[in-house]
């Protein structure tokens, strides 16, 4: 067992303190045994209580698994658009986005939930839903209203956010983070990442660059 609080403990719990516990035992009994060999009574097992307890908090499975990609996500991808004003010009906010977002995608937990949703979301597309829906769709929309912000501002072109955001975190992935998904052991080093987002960023920002924006921004 995960280091579970047991059912003796569970009754002591504040309702937010037991929620919480729910999800992190789930996260785990998902990871080890895949999101369609998992139960709500193995997960109720796993946690030393009833079902009935662990129904009171969620109503199905899938709702368990958003519950488990909302807290990683919350856990692993801070908020790079919080201080939008104190970033040089674009290039800077960029390579700062960028590298947060592939650090954060490398992340043990990040990958264990990406090797999920790959291995079983055809078979359970709940899962790919709320995966798009938790993680890829926020990462889009946030990289988005930077770029609004710079386009504002005059220092880019770019009439449609949305999809140059999407290019731009797909450049940031490249195979980094498929190879990682993989399990191959060539993570890059921290020094390497920062420079594969440099170049990203640099290739990125030639199509979006207005032609009044100074070489600096």
């Amino acid at each position: 067992m995960y280091g579970v609080v047991t059912n003796s403990r569970l009754g002591r719990l504040s309702p937010e303190d037991r929620r919480a516990n729910i999800v992190d035992v789930t996260r785990k009994v998902f990871f080890r045994d895949g999101y369609g060999g998992t139960s709500m009574s193995g997960i109720a097992a796993e946690l030393g209580g009833s079902k009935a307890t662990l129904y009171k908090y969620f109503d199905t499975k899938a709702s368990l698994f958003e519950a488990v990609m909302l807290q990683c996500c919350k856990d692993l991808f801070v908020d790079f658009n919080a201080s939008l004003h104190e970033f040089q010009g674009v290039r800077d906010y960029l390579i700062e986005a960028g590298n947060k977002l592939l650090l954060g995608m490398l992340e043990p937990t990040a990958l264990d939930i990406s090797r999920l949703v790959l291995s079983e979301g055809i078979r359970h597309p709940e899962i790919a839903r709320i995966y798009i829906a938790s993680a890829l769709d926020p990462s889009n929309e946030a990289v988005a209203r930077g770029l609004a912000h710079f386009e504002a501002i005059g220092q880019i072109t770019c009439p449609n956010t949305i999809v140059a955001a999407k290019q731009f975190i797909g450049m940031v992935r490249a195979d980094i983070h498929l190879r990682a998904v993989c399990g191959f052991d060539d993570r890059p080093s921290a020094a390497e990442i920062h420079a594969h987002i440099v170049d990203a960023t640099s290739i990125f920002i030639a199509g979006i660059k207005s032609s009044g924006a100074d070489d600096a921004a």
